[in-house]
């Protein structure tokens, strides 16, 4: 049962733009509007809340500290990547305040137990609450049941065939556990419903040489950064992907200039290639509340690699 069960490869939120020294001066200023929002006895500004969510760490630092209010809490850990980033850097002490906030979201839980695992930490819950809330997920069931105790190969082989239309993660089940699948257009729709197991589906057919035509339409409409990014560094490289299809991947990838970071530096953009996307980025990110890190790391590259990298307005 190896065929794309137990992915770890992926990740779920871009760090390079965010490791420059730079950082520390932007942390303090956040620190700052933070507290003078509650000097004001106001909410914090929405641009603040924006900003915070790409930086958890300091939101568990402020939370115990009591320098965010409740609603402004739930503002800034509206998303489950952040919440689980906030609340695993102080796990024990904020357990209590986050972690149910997490819990209605199956990839988070996923998350919290395997870091608890790798941690050796004692959970805030019962690993089977935790369990009863993965929802109707076969493949983080599988992922997260020791090996011991889970179903034979020929039993999730023929559950997985029963349901894959059922949803898209039953339906990567069926794929990644079925040595040469036919894949049908139902089974393709229901995969196209959700990015996550689109993405790895095509992953899965790309390195068992499947003919392009087989997976390009799981990944060609891809919307969200993060798994265009993975798309274009997994899948696409030597894949004789359409122009068009790449183009409008990388264009999914410009809107967030840290996962256009993520994306340069792991592929090794330099040169002409690179000055033609940082511009592009620039126009398409108009506003981005990573505007400052962007800008601080085109001079940087500009510095290091001697790109001609032109530095948004």
């Amino acid at each position: 049962m190896k065929n794309g069960l137990a992915f770890s490869h992926y990740i779920d939120r871009p760090w390079l733009i965010f490791s420059l020294w730079h950082t520390e001066q932007i942390q303090d200023k956040l620190r700052i509007s933070v507290e003078d929002a509650i000097d004001a006895r106001r909410s914090i500004d929405d641009l603040t809340v924006a900003r915070l969510r790409w930086y958890p760490s300091l939101v568990g630092e402020l939370i115990l500290q009591g320098k965010i209010a409740r609603p402004d809490i739930e503002r800034i850990l509206d998303n489950p990547v952040t919440r689980f980033y906030a609340l695993a850097s102080q796990y024990t002490e904020l357990a209590p305040t986050l972690e149910a906030g997490l819990l209605n979201d199956s990839e988070g839980i996923e998350r919290l137990l395997t870091w608890l695992r790798y941690k050796h930490m004692t959970p805030f819950r019962d690993e089977q609450e935790y369990f009863a809330l993965l929802g109707d997920d076969p493949n983080r069931h599988y992922r997260l049941t020791p090996p011991h105790a889970r179903a034979s190969s020929d039993l999730v082989r023929a559950e997985a065939a029963k349901n894959k239309y059922r949803s898209a993660a039953w339906a990567y089940l069926w794929v990644s556990s079925t040595q040469e699948p036919t894949i049908d257009q139902e089974t393709i729709a229901v995969l196209k419903t959700n990015e996550e197991y689109a993405y790895l589906t095509a992953f899965v057919l790309r390195f068992r040489n499947y003919n392009l035509a087989h997976w390009i339409e799981l990944v060609a409409d891809i919307k969200r950064p993060r798994w265009a990014f993975h798309v274009l560094r997994d899948i696409a490289p030597g894949s004789e992907m359409p122009i068009a299809i790449a183009s409008r991947l990388q264009r999914r990838v410009l809107v967030s200039p840290p996962w256009a970071v993520q994306l340069w530096e792991t592929l090794g953009w330099r040169g002409e290639r690179l000055n033609l996307a940082a511009h592009e980025c620039g126009l398409l990110s108009v506003g981005h509340e990573c505007e400052i890190e962007f800008n601080a790391w085109l001079r940087l590259a500009r510095l290091k690699t001697g790109t001609r990298v032109a530095v948004a307005a």
